[in-house]
């Protein structure tokens, strides 16, 4: 792709435009559009493609406007587009949706089509590191641990603390903080797609910015693939609450490497567990989008966060560990003592079978394991269960000051819960915020605690 240096200060002002010659776009066994245009970004951040057409082959026949594909789902609806820039670089998206019209039966006709990005491969020779590179222009706060001098617009020059690195055993990080942007550079041996859905959610989850790179890089050994992403602008600007602290001032020492081990951490579940990886990134996400919502919304999707985690991680790890067992032995004494009632076969099967029940691990029983293991407290259990059963069962009542306060904490201490979850996926240890309403010191430090086998010996059994 022409000079990158040249390119992504366009692409950051919105003010890109790529001239393409030889456009063609069409689907498997389907329609085939020929022609010319101008790829741009529009005032909302979107990429699309100002598109001539002028030949088509198999353009549907519509009496209005229609748009195609029909079967997002369907390989053989898929659109893909080619195009070649002024420049000679060769182009590629896929995966958009196309509007016919009843002009489309005598070209030239002109199209607006909406694109999530646009590519170009190359191979490069003689490449020895994978590299991968990321901008992006939301919140960054991961602490600096290298200074660098930086011109001024006037010639001067500055000392400025405006860089991360982060060393991997196979790789290493540099994440430089420019004010208006960040951008992030990766290289040694790794996986592009597995370091950047990690980062994406070490800087998301830390930071609480849901990032959106408009430019990025991935160069697996000499493959090279460099893309303009479609972005969001009003995403920009939105955050929810980060749940750990830049630095953290412990014996009158400024600490930071708490905050690198946690993309230390994040990194190795990807790559020993990336079904839990999934699960608590998939999660946070519903979360941080909720937060940009109605409260009522906030809550039921943080309370089926909740739920979700425990239900992908935890419940699986109680039930391998044998948790419930000592529920087995008291189901058997109670079916024992159900079968001499005076009740009819049936009337006695059907009880026996909802005793049986009581060895499932439910969601509010995983809680309460936790609580015993001091994972999460017994206040933020409450206030589950409470969102929890007030989202699934709403029902009218007054609104006051007082209750909008009651409300938003108890939405807090469920956030807490669920960063407390979170926290223990990732085996963390280190300074966190606690948040709450009216709180003055909202910041902790917490160590982690395992949860093994032997842990079950810590549950105290209802009598």
């Amino acid at each position: 792709m022409q000079s990158t240096n040249k390119l992504i200060p366009l692409i950051r002002e919105g003010s890109l435009e790529l001239h393409c010659v030889n456009i063609k776009i069409w689907q498997v066994n389907g329609v085939e559009l020929l022609g010319h245009g101008v790829i741009k970004i529009n005032k909302h951040g979107v990429l699309y493609l100002d598109f001539v057409c002028t030949s088509s082959i198999k353009a549907p026949n519509v009496l209005f406007t229609e748009k195609h594909p029909k079967d997002s789902l369907n390989e053989e609806d898929v659109f893909y587009l080619e195009c070649e820039t002024l420049d000679g670089d060769k182009l590629n998206s896929s995966h958009f949706s196309v509007e016919f019209s009843l002009a489309d039966s005598s070209p030239p006709v002109h199209k607006h089509i909406i694109l999530s990005s646009i590519r170009c491969e190359e191979v490069e020779e003689e490449v020895d590191d994978n590299l991968l590179f990321i901008e992006f222009t939301e919140f960054c706060d991961i602490p600096a641990n290298r200074s660098n001098f930086e011109k001024s617009t006037l010639g001067g020059e500055s000392l400025s603390w405006n860089q991360t690195i982060i060393n991997m055993d196979d790789f290493e990080i540099s994440i430089v903080d420019k004010k208006q942007y960040t951008y992030v550079r990766v290289k040694g041996n790794f996986n592009t797609e597995r370091v950047l859905e990690c980062l994406k959610f070490y800087i998301g989850f830390t930071c609480g910015s849901m990032i959106q790179p408009i430019f990025s890089i991935e160069r697996q050994k000499q493959h090279k693939v460099s893309k303009i992403h479609s972005i969001r602008n009003l995403r920009k600007n939105q955050r929810s609450s980060n749940p750990v602290p830049s630095t953290y001032t412990r014996s009158n020492k400024v600490e930071k490497d708490f905050h690198y081990e946690i993309f230390k951490s994040i990194y190795n579940l990807y790559e020993n567990k990336p079904k839990s990886f999934e699960s608590i990134y998939s999660q946070w996400k519903r979360v941080w989008h909720s937060f940009q919502s109605e409260n009522s919304i906030t809550a039921l999707t943080l309370s089926v966060a909740v739920e979700g985690l425990l239900n992908d991680i935890f419940i699986p790890k109680f039930k391998k560990f044998g948790f419930n067992d000592h529920v087995i032995s008291e189901i058997e004494r109670v079916k024992s003592l159900v079968s001499e009632l005076d009740l009819t076969p049936e009337q006695v099967n059907r009880l026996k079978g909802s005793i049986s029940y009581w060895k499932n691990i439910t969601a509010a029983k995983a809680l309460e394991y936790l609580v015993n293991l001091e994972v999460i407290t017994l206040d933020e259990k409450k206030s589950w269960s409470n969102l929890r059963n007030s989202s699934a069962h709403p029902k009218t009542k007054e609104i006051d000051t007082g209750s909008l306060e009651t409300e938003r904490d108890e939405l807090l201490r469920c956030l807490n819960l669920f960063h407390n979850l979170i926290f223990n996926v990732i085996k963390y240890s280190g300074p966190r915020y606690y948040w709450s309403v009216n709180s003055e010191n909202p910041l902790k430090y917490i160590e982690n605690i395992e949860i093994t086998e032997s842990s079950k010996h810590k549950i105290k059994p209802k009598h």
